[in-house]
């Protein structure tokens, strides 16, 4: 019997069992009991809980911007070659001052983006300026 004739054979079948609640045991070889229910508002449900976490993530609401000085930087070894590069950077709001870290992109160990004494553009929240991320590099200190 081929796909099409089986598809249109059964179709009421499965139209049923997508409208009702069918039992379903999970595990008949070992014998436990478990059984999930699969319905319509088990898709509901899925959707629901994909939409939660994605809407719960750490967003920035009141964003803003300040410039931030780059005090020193480390490389951290992350195996094979590769180093991370941790920033640590201050920057001012209102004669208060914040001290904060940031760590970048994996990376070999030749690829430092960040030497102490450049200046970078630091995002911000307002209720809580801790928690900041460096956006991108204003000013690049010459070596001599």
């Amino acid at each position: 019997m081929n796909k099409d004739k089986w598809a249109k054979k059964h179709k009421s079948v499965l139209m049923f069992y997508m409208r009702n609640i069918v039992v379903k045991d999970v595990s008949p070889l070992l014998g436990s009991s478990f059984q999930i229910l699969f319905c319509r508002d088990f898709y509901i449900i899925v959707i629901l809980m994909f939409l939660f976490v994605s809407c719960t993530s750490k967003t920035r609401l009141n964003n803003e911007y300040a410039t931030a000085r780059i005090d020193s930087t480390k490389k951290i070894h992350w195996g094979r070659g590769f180093f991370k590069q941790r920033v640590y950077y201050t920057f001012y709001l209102d004669t208060l001052r914040f001290n904060c870290i940031n760590d970048f992109k994996l990376g070999y160990s030749y690829s430092g983006l960040f030497s102490p004494g450049d200046s970078a553009l630091v995002n911000y929240n307002d209720k809580k300026p801790e928690e900041s991320e460096i956006v991108k590099l204003v000013y690049k200190k010459r070596k001599i």
